[in-house]
């Protein structure tokens, strides 16, 4: 990702090289406030709909429960709360005015697995503002909300928490580790980074490159439900990939 164009520049130059533009629509009422799962008969989390275009079947939860806007407008900051298009590889999202969750109800992890994610952070000015994983989620569209959160920020800090209903829990304060790639100058624009977490043998292992930044055997740690993205607000991201495997 380095020595090249923000990758939102990029897709469009591609896509004005491969012929005519994908549409770029407002989503309805329901899908801009993610109330809804959209098309039923295309609600596959892998099948990501028009490039350029808000996903389908995708829900947002903002942490002050209000009813964010979401859209695909890339030049005018106050046509919706957050920008969420699709991108290949994968999601072009800037958190204008919220902080929360995304997800596709398709994508959840029971038992032993890995969930993983991929993340391209772009200039963030002085903001450290969190991003990342969060897994085991269950009433996201409820009062009794639970998710475990994995996140990371431009310093090279990770953070831990918990949030069930609308208290928090930290399990691991913001530490600094090396396995963490920071934005610097030296980014070139960019800082890419791959947060993993690893649910295995009464372990939960927390990874960003490859490399544990913590591991944990608290058994109490909501690790079994669906798996997604968290950010705050401020931040412009591309999210090359989400996985469980």
């Amino acid at each position: 990702m380095k020595n090249v164009l923000p990758i939102l520049l990029l897709a469009l130059i591609l896509g004005a090289c491969g012929g005519e533009s994908p549409e770029q629509t407002e989503p309805t009422e329901s899908e801009a406030t993610g109330m809804t799962a959209g098309d039923s008969t295309a609600a596959s989390f892998l099948s990501q709909g028009e490039n350029l275009a808000v996903p389908t079947g995708w829900l947002v939860r903002a942490d002050d429960d209000s009813m964010p806007t979401v859209g695909a407008n890339a030049e005018d900051a106050e046509a919706q709360d957050i920008y969420f298009v699709n991108m290949t590889p994968g999601w072009h999202i800037t958190m204008r005015r919220p902080r929360g969750i995304l997800w596709h109800p398709e994508l959840t992890a029971t038992g032993a697995y890995t969930a993983s994610t991929k993340i391209h952070l772009f200039d963030p000015g002085e903001r450290r503002e969190g991003y990342g994983l969060f897994l085991g989620g269950s009433d996201l569209q409820g009062p009794d909300q639970e998710y475990l959160y994995f996140l990371i920020r431009r310093t090279g800090e990770f953070i831990i928490k918990v949030r069930r209903g609308s208290e928090t829990e930290t399990v691991v304060d913001w530490t600094a580790h090396d396995a963490i790639v920071p934005y610097t100058d030296a980014t070139e624009g960019t800082a890419e980074n791959t947060l993993t977490v690893m649910v295995m043998d009464g372990m939960t292992h927390f990874q960003v490159n490859g490399q544990d930044v913590h591991v944990s055997t608290d058994a109490a740690l909501p690790t079994q439900g669906v798996v997604g993205l968290r950010l705050n607000h401020g931040l412009n991201v591309h999210v090359e990939s989400l996985s469980v495997e």
